[in-house]
C-alpha cells in the first residue's frame, strides 16, 4: 500500500523488551515479538549448544547438518 505524510504523522513506535537467552556462557540479546527472528536465534542456539561443532569443523558436512536440523526445529515450531 501507499503511505502518506498523514500515516507517518501518527505513526508511533513501541519500545518492546529486548529477548534474552545465553550461548556456550555468552548472553544473547536480540529482537522482541512480533519479529520471530530474535526467540528462533535463541532457540537455534539452545539446541545447538548440545552438541560439540569445534569437533567436525565449521565448513563440514556434520556441523553444517546439525546447524540446518536446528533451524528446522526452530521454524516448525513457529508454523
Amino acid at each position: 500500500g501507499r503511505l502518506t505524510a498523514n500515516d507517518l504523522a501518527h505513526y508511533t513506535a513501541k519500545e518492546r523488551g529486548v529477548v534474552h537467552g545465553t550461548y556456550r556462557g555468552y548472553d544473547v540479546y536480540s529482537m522482541p515479538p512480533p519479529s520471530s527472528g530474535g526467540v528462533h536465534l535463541i532457540e537455534i542456539l539452545n539446541i545447538l549448544e548440545g552438541f560439540d561443532l569445534r569437533a567436525g569443523g565449521a565448513e563440514s558436512a556434520d556441523t553444517l547438518h546439525l546447524m540446518i536440523e536446528a533451524m528446522k526445529l526452530a521454524y516448525a515450531d513457529r508454523a
